[in-house]
């Protein structure tokens, strides 16, 4: 039988730690699955109609423009609108809303870079349902994977 020597042993020892992290060049982050963005619905709750608009940009520039008639807010629920075409994976995106002739300075922007998920559902609000707020524009989102679920992927407008 043969003796291990210390030196055999730490040798040994080092081809097995070191075969253990092989490929692991992250030390313990893990990197995220692709975003991909299952929808983009509206719920218009002012009495009044409105034109959704949205656009996405990539470094700056606009990589798809859409834009949405959505029926004012009945009694029985939301005038509702969704898009569809859209760029269903955002990476680093940004997401411009706005209604009618808003300036820009009062459009409101979504980050995609800035979720930490692998599916996004995205609700865009006019008003709220007491009605104290008409007229504003609001972004909510969901990272369900239901948000994802049959949804068909495009990469460009």
């Amino acid at each position: 039988m043969t003796l291990l020597t210390r030196r055999k042993t730490l040798q040994i020892g080092g081809v097995a730690f070191a075969s253990g992290i092989a490929g692991c060049s992250t030390f313990g982050q893990q990197s995220s699955p692709p975003l991909r963005l299952g929808g983009i619905d509206v719920h218009n709750f002012d009495p009044r109609p409105h034109s959704v608009h949205v656009a996405f940009f990539d470094d700056g520039k606009s990589v798809y423009r859409a834009s949405k008639d959505v029926p004012a807010d009945h009694e029985s629920s939301p005038g509702f609108a969704s898009f569809e075409n859209y760029p269903t994976r955002p990476d680093e995106d940004a997401l411009r809303v706005w209604i009618d002739d808003q300036p820009k300075s009062d459009r409101k922007r979504f980050d995609f870079g800035e979720r930490n998920a692998s599916c996004l559902g995205l609700l865009i609000t006019i008003g709220n349902e007491i009605g104290t707020d008409p007229g504003s524009v609001t972004i909510w989102h969901s990272t369900s994977e239901n948000e994802c679920e049959g949804m068909t992927e495009t990469t460009e407008g």
